[in-house]
């Protein structure tokens, strides 16, 4: 794994309570699936809740996150992505095992 997904992956797992909560607050509030993409620009994060039938979310990462979820729903999806390289990676987390 490259320096700017570790980093990544390091940032989050710094918030992940943090982020966890607001995934869930903002998926109660909209009540449907979606994802919270994470936007770190130097060590700074910034992050957005779009549910899965936003125009902001492409064809493609809709399908991803359907694909991926699971029948009870407790999937919570995180895209994170390194401003400055525009790297990005997707990290799940199963809320009834986070939690």
């Amino acid at each position: 794994m490259d320096e700017t997904s570790l980093k990544l992956l390091n940032l989050f797992s710094q918030k992940k309570d943090s982020l966890i909560q607001l995934y869930i607050n903002e998926r109660q509030s909209k009540n449907e699936l979606g994802a919270l993409f994470n936007f770190v620009e130097n060590n700074e994060m910034k992050s957005v809740f779009y549910t899965i039938n936003d125009p902001a979310i492409s064809e493609e990462t809709k399908n991803d996150i359907i694909q991926k979820n699971n029948y009870r729903n407790s999937y919570a999806f995180f895209y994170l992505t390194d401003v400055k390289t525009s790297t990005t990676i997707l990290k799940v987390e199963d809320l009834d095992v986070s939690i």
